[in-house]
């Protein structure tokens, strides 16, 4: 009988020595599919993100450009008031005014458009 035991164990070894390397053939395939699964999922939220950071800098490079022309030409308008009305150059001051307040110190162009605008008894509009 003792010699039965051993007999037994190594059948088993023989018929279970296939079905190991099968287990590990799978094994190391799920862990590498999973590996580049990861690893996608990664590169697509860097690119994503690289994409996003894209778009954002485009988007303020075009805003600082719309507002450096806005500005251009509003004052262009102010200190040239023979090209405009006295109301035009009230409405231009308060578009600097809206738009500029945060970086500009406003008080001395307003000041100086208050200087050149008609007193008295002049008015504000041009006559049709």
């Amino acid at each position: 009988m003792p010699d039965e035991t051993p007999d037994f164990w190594k059948k088993l070894q023989i018929l279970l020595a296939p079905v190991g390397g099968l287990l590990t053939a799978i094994s190391v395939a799920v862990i590498g599919s999973w590996g580049a699964y990861i690893l996608n999922k990664k590169q697509e939220t860097d690119t994503r993100a690289k994409v996003f950071a894209e778009l954002m800098s485009q988007r303020e490079q075009a805003e600082t450009v719309m507002r450096k022309d806005m500005f251009a030409q509003i004052i262009d308008a102010v200190l040239k008031p023979e090209k405009s009305s006295p109301d035009l150059a009230v409405l231009n001051m308060e578009l600097l005014a809206y738009n500029f307040h945060e970086s500009l110190n406003l008080k001395p162009l307003f000041a100086y458009v208050r200087r050149h605008l008609p007193t008295g008894g002049e008015t504000l509009a041009n006559p049709p």
